[in-house]
C-alpha cells in the first residue's frame, strides 16, 4: 500500500472505480476490531438513510475495493480508540447525489488540529500514532473522485463523513 499512497500523493495512481457494496466492507471491518470493541463494550450500529441496517440490505459506491476496505478501517480504527468504555461509534450510510458516510463517536479532536486532521503526520497524544492514517484515508477518499470531512465539537463530538459517488 505505501507505493500506491506515494503514487496518490503524485496523482499517478489509477484507480479502477466500479460498484462497491459497503455494508459487507463494515461488517469485515467490525469483525476484525470484535476483540477490542467487545472488551471495552462499545456499540457499533450501522444506520442505512437513518434506520438500522437490514439483513440483505445492499448500500453500493463507485469505488475501489481495497481502498474503500483500507479507508473506512483507519477511520473507524480512530473512532474505536478515541472512545471511552460503553460509548457508541455510529456507522451512517445516506444516499442522495453522494452517498454519504458518516463515523461519528463522542470524542473530540483537539482545536489545535482540527484544521489539519487530514494532513501528513498529524497525530495528538496517540501513543505511536503515525499521523498517516487520516492522511492516507483523504488521498484515498480523492482518488476515488469523492471528498472527506471531519467535524467536531464539544456538543455533538466528531465525525467523519466521506462523500462518494453512487455506484
Amino acid at each position: 500500500m505505501s507505493l500506491n499512497l506515494i503514487k496518490m500523493e503524485q496523482g499517478r495512481y489509477e484507480a479502477t472505480l466500479q460498484p462497491v457494496s459497503l455494508l459487507p466492507i463494515f461488517q469485515r471491518i467490525l469483525t476484525d476490531h470484535r476483540s477490542a470493541i467487545e472488551r471495552r463494550q462499545i456499540k457499533t450500529p450501522i444506520l442505512v438513510d437513518a434506520q438500522p441496517v437490514q439483513e440483505q440490505q445492499v448500500f453500493m459506491v463507485l469505488g475501489d475495493e481495497t481502498l474503500c476496505y483500507t479507508m473506512f478501517a483507519n477511520l473507524l480504527k480512530n473512532a474505536l480508540e478515541a472512545s471511552d468504555t460503553g460509548q457508541t461509534v455510529t456507522i451512517s450510510l445516506n444516499s442522495g447525489p453522494m452517498a454519504t458516510i458518516a463515523i461519528h463517536n463522542r470524542a473530540v479532536v483537539p482545536a489545535e488540529i482540527r484544521e489539519k486532521f487530514f494532513e501528513k503526520y498529524v497525530t495528538h497524544g496517540k501513543k505511536g500514532g503515525t499521523g498517516l492514517g487520516t492522511y492516507s484515508s483523504r488521498l484515498m477518499a480523492e482518488t476515488q473522485r469523492g471528498t472527506i470531512s471531519l467535524h467536531s465539537s464539544d456538543l455533538e463530538g466528531t465525525t467523519v463523513t466521506v462523500a462518494l459517488q453512487r455506484g
